[in-house]
């Protein structure tokens, strides 16, 4: 009887959790601001730096990837006013792991991190 009850435990925690030994990770990438347009700069699913210039706002772009790897995002606003801002934004598994915000002329946000 316990030997039972331990492998329907078993099976229900297989089934119903995640598979520890995924390291797999859904990421995306968020640019926003009060800007129309920005460059953005992001380390893309293969691993290599891409750069996209005059992106309308929000921006967003979505791959996955494993836990280890360097991630980077980087956006210049595209417009030179003193209250200008441009936020970038890392999701991991959607759920916000890193931010940042910067306002001014032309300001730059970045944000890099090694996922977990």
């Amino acid at each position: 009887m316990h030997r039972v009850i331990f492998l329907l435990s078993m099976a229900v925690m297989l089934f119903s959790c995640k598979n520890p030994l995924d390291t797999s990770r859904a990421v995306r990438y968020e640019v926003t601001g009060n800007c129309q347009t920005a460059d953005v700069t992001y380390e893309n699913s293969s691993g290599s730096t891409s750069q996209n210039s005059d992106v309308t706002l929000p921006w967003e772009y979505d791959f996955n990837s494993s836990v280890g790897t360097w991630v980077y995002i980087s956006a210049q606003a595209g417009e030179g006013h003193d209250t200008t801002s441009v936020t970038v934004t890392i999701y991991v598994d959607d759920q916000k792991w890193l931010d940042d915000t910067d306002v001014g002329a032309y300001c730059i946000a970045t944000a890099h991190g090694t996922l977990e």
